[in-house]
């Protein structure tokens, strides 16, 4: 899948009484952002609070969202863990669901090798057809993943098809 154009993060809103997700803000959200023809959307990434919402929180936000979307725009959906366990559920349930296209970052507690990061992408990639965006935010994962790395996975991971770099360092990449 080739994206172009503009590619819509939202927030995950919350009530403000309840600190529950506010699933109704975010249908608002989402169709606001489709009426401004965005060319995709990607939730539950770092301004999704991806990292930082219950198991079952996450997958009312990604069901929620791919509902809403209804396969107007792909949907891209976060993936920010601390195991490659989790990260590998989040990836077979955003499959099932109906995601485009999985955005995974790498475990952002351990400060990990680049055979381990290369480990984590592999496994992930491996549990589910989607295409993977590679997702290097060093401000929020606290490791940047080096050019060379990302190429590597790029090339040798079969389903690893797009990166997105909040350094600027990556350019775009074609298979």
């Amino acid at each position: 899948m080739k994206l172009a154009g503009i590619i819509a993060y939202p927030v995950t809103p919350f009530k403000p009484d309840t600190q529950e997700v506010d699933f109704d803000a975010l249908a608002i959200t989402l169709n606001a952002l489709l009426e401004h023809q965005c060319d995709a959307i990607a939730p539950l990434g770092s301004a999704g609070e991806s990292a930082y919402l219950s198991w079952q929180e996450w997958q009312q936000v990604a069901q929620k969202s791919i509902e809403t979307v209804n396969h107007r725009v792909p949907v891209i959906l976060g993936i920010s863990e601390l195991t490659t366990a989790m990260a590998v559920q989040k990836a077979q349930k955003a499959e099932e669901l109906g995601a485009d296209i999985i955005m995974v970052m790498p475990v952002s507690y351990w400060k990990l090798n680049d055979q381990e990061i290369y480990d984590y992408y592999q496994q992930v990639a491996a549990a589910s057809k989607l295409p993977v965006m590679v997702y290097n935010n060093p401000a929020t994962s606290g490791m940047d993943m080096a050019p060379e790395l990302i190429v590597k996975m790029y090339r040798e991971i079969e389903n690893i098809c797009m990166v997105k770099d909040s350094t600027g360092d990556i350019q775009r990449m074609h298979k």
